[in-house]
């Protein structure tokens, strides 16, 4: 394991098969788990501590600080279907799928000053 975990529920974040990142108000990442460095290449190392923006420029600046903001302001969950965004990371398929990936995402609030962002593929 490349981070050393404190419980349960930090091994079960940082192996579960999808992308999980926390960021703060700021877009600056807190967390980022295995799927997302698996995916993107880059460690948390190299991302955690920095605006997402900073490794990411090709984010959707706009609607996802709008998201984030949303989060912080009324203390709800936040949500995104394939509808609305086709995809936020422009990841490589790990497996064969009939059709194009899809990803759907949900943010959360975790406290007041972060947010849980979760991304998977949907078929």
């Amino acid at each position: 394991m490349n981070v050393p975990v404190d419980s349960l529920s930090d091994l079960v974040v940082e192996r579960v098969g999808f992308g999980i990142f926390v960021l703060d108000r700021n877009m600056t990442v807190l967390m980022w788990n295995r799927f997302m460095q698996d995916h993107s290449g880059l460690l948390p190392q190299q991302v955690v501590g920095k605006s997402l923006f900073a490794h990411f420029p090709e984010l959707p600046r706009v609607w996802l600080s709008r998201k984030i903001e949303s989060v912080f302001q009324l203390g709800s969950f936040a949500f995104s279907s394939w509808e609305q965004r086709p995809y936020l990371f422009k990841f490589d398929h790990d497996r064969r799928l009939p059709a194009a990936s899809i990803s759907c995402s949900r943010i959360a609030p975790s406290c007041r000053s972060c947010a849980i962002a979760k991304w998977w593929r949907c078929a």
